[in-house]
């Protein structure tokens, strides 16, 4: 999937899962929250009582597309 981002913005990922995995990765040192929840909340701008955990889970990496000389924060 391609998509366009101003430097230095945020991304948020939402997956929805219809079956709870058999397994399950996760990434302690991602310095990044995943926000668990119960239910179907792919176009949801809020998720009410959501779990916050320092984890990332399903999502190794996000490849990106930049001039030379570009870098991350």
């Amino acid at each position: 999937m391609a998509f366009s981002l101003t430097p230095l913005s945020g991304v948020a990922i939402t997956l929805h899962r219809d079956e709870t995995p058999a397994g399950q990765t996760g990434h302690p040192g991602s310095r990044a929250m995943s926000y668990i929840a119960h239910g179907a909340f792919v176009s949801a701008s809020h998720i009410a009582g959501a779990k916050a955990i320092a984890h990332c889970y399903f999502i190794a990496g996000i490849d990106v597309a930049a001039q030379p000389g570009a870098r991350a924060s």
